[in-house]
């Protein structure tokens, strides 16, 4: 891990992809819910998630300006 105070992050990790992917496909195996607001339960953190959908719900509406997203 570096810190860099003058970065937009104060700390960076190197890690590999295929970590990540390993992570990620442990993760998501784990999944057991079938709707993931439901499922969390506590307030203030249900509040935080309330907030990123609020944030990002517009960028539905521009869906098709997103070539990533092509396939879903």
């Amino acid at each position: 891990m570096r810190r860099d105070a003058k970065a937009d992050y104060l700390y960076r990790a190197a890690i590999k992809k295929s970590a990540i992917a390993e992570a990620l496909k442990g993760e998501v195996d784990r999944v057991t819910y079938p709707n993931f607001k439901s499922s969390v339960t506590d307030a203030k953190l249900h509040g935080a998630y309330t907030r990123v959908w609020s944030a990002l719900g517009p960028l539905q509406e521009n869906w098709d300006k997103w070539p990533m997203f092509k396939e879903f």
